[in-house]
């Protein structure tokens, strides 16, 4: 039997705002439907509206790096990709949420798990290299910006470099 919720001063039934689902967060290979999926994402949030060709997500990172999706009945809700750089520094990168799905949390809760998997990994440090619009989530959770404001070489977008510290 599911509760029902009121309006306390009228005595109504409330509607809710919306239902979550199981979502499943877990690491995508090259070949999945999910990886496939989150190239067409990052594709489309990140490179298309400045004509570059797909190929620029074949990056020298991409085949190292660990992928990992939020997932909801197949459909991609968001994604990520990490990378060890050296000595256990890693970078977070290409960090996307599906437009539909963003404003929802599932952002914060993907950057809370690939924070993790880097800590599980033994990381001495993480950074990444944020939009200047997308600064404050990466605050939120920990990361502070180092250093000044620049200008993606692919995009142009205006970046800057945030380093994660585990006591903020």
């Amino acid at each position: 039997m599911s509760k029902r919720k009121y309006n306390n001063t009228r005595n109504t039934l409330l509607k809710p705002l919306c239902v979550i689902q199981k979502m499943n967060i877990i690491e995508i290979q090259k070949g999945d439907p999910l990886y496939n999926k989150a190239f067409e994402l990052r594709y489309l949030l990140f490179f298309k509206e400045h004509d570059l060709p797909k190929e620029v997500i074949n990056d020298e990172k991409e085949d190292k790096s660990i992928h990992i999706a939020i997932s909801q009945k197949g459909e991609l809700i968001a994604y990520a990709r990490l990378s060890e750089l050296k000595g256990k520094e890693f970078q977070i990168s290409q960090m996307a949420v599906s437009p539909r799905h963003q404003s929802q949390g599932y952002g914060g809760k993907l950057l809370l798990k690939i924070v993790q998997i880097a800590k599980n990994k033994g990381a001495k440090s993480i950074m990444l290299n944020a939009r200047t619009t997308a600064t404050g989530l990466y605050k939120k959770l920990g990361f502070q910006e180092a250093g000044k404001v620049y200008n993606s070489q692919s995009t142009g977008i205006p970046h800057i470099k945030m380093i994660y510290n585990e006591n903020t």
